[in-house]
């Protein structure tokens, strides 16, 4: 597989929060209980990746590019159209 696992992530607090994916640029409400998986190309100058999370956030910042991620929120592809390459349903259930 050219893609990799890089988190999973779920709201597990009472209140919304917003992740913010940096580079991307991406923001994507989460409420109680979204989950989030996020692939990444292999390839891509990505990792080591940072992530903070605050009171109302969760930021995450790769390397040096954003490159192809491939972000799932509820197993529905929410990515940013113009920051990867297009890809038909690579992982979610698989």
């Amino acid at each position: 597989m050219d893609y990799v696992p890089i988190f999973d992530f779920v709201n597990k607090l009472s209140r919304p929060i917003t992740l913010a994916l940096e580079l991307a640029p991406q923001e994507i409400e989460l409420a109680p209980g979204d989950e989030v998986q996020v692939f990444v190309y292999k390839d891509d100058i990505t990792l080591p990746i940072h992530m903070e999370l605050g009171d109302d956030y969760l930021q995450v910042h790769p390397h040096q590019s954003w490159g192809n991620w491939y972000v799932y929120k509820n197993g529905e592809d929410v990515s940013g159209e113009p920051y990867r390459t297009p890809y038909t349903k690579p992982f979610v259930g698989s």
